[in-house]
């Protein structure tokens, strides 16, 4: 299950509410897939104004930047969405859809804001939802129901990860792991 950015970035509030004593060496902010849910579609109670959801990333970006001023940030783009696909599992879900609540071109824009908003702060990103695209047959080896990542689509994602943390001033390797639990499949 998937959220929004609007009650992530309360929680954020209050969880990092003061600078900390012992900085945060990296973070990402990957948000978008639901924010780019259609308004008029079953998903709608997800949809966030393409503006407002550019202005609550930035406001993230800073709140972070004010409680660990070191944090090296990496935004992520939204992932591309296999329309077909999501029309599929909602009807076998026995939903009574015609159209997809979330759409290749929809996800697009929130994507290209994230682009946008990543070089305006000049942050690094990784453009997801282009990057999956360009492997052949992207639906059905990276997504699971047309928007939720496959096993690969996971594997995918880390790899871009560690080449966009190892772009900044800390190595993926070298990020402290405690109280992180390794995910099954990856080593």
């Amino acid at each position: 299950m998937g959220f929004d950015h609007a009650p992530t970035s309360i929680s954020i509030g209050m969880y990092y509410d003061a600078p900390s004593p012992k900085p945060v060496a990296g973070m990402t902010i990957f948000f978008g897939a639901n924010d780019a849910a259609l308004v008029g579609r079953i998903s709608e109670a997800k949809h966030t104004p393409i503006d407002e959801y550019k202005e609550n990333l930035n406001k993230m970006v800073k709140h972070m930047k004010q409680y660990s001023p070191s944090v090296q940030i990496v935004m992520i783009t939204p992932p591309p969405v296999d329309d077909a696909r999501r029309v599929e599992v909602l009807r076998a879900e026995g939903k009574k859809i015609d159209l997809p609540e979330r759409t290749l071109e929809e996800s697009g824009k929130y994507a290209k804001k994230v682009v946008e908003l990543s070089k305006e702060l000049y942050l690094p990103y990784i453009d997801l939802w282009s990057k999956m695209q360009q492997v052949q047959g992207w639906q059905k080896k990276f997504l699971l129901d047309g928007l939720h990542f496959t096993q690969e689509g996971c594997l995918f994602l880390y790899k871009e990860l560690a080449l966009a943390f190892n772009q900044t001033s800390i190595s993926i390797d070298n990020l402290p792991t405690d109280g992180v639990s390794k995910l099954p499949g990856f080593q």
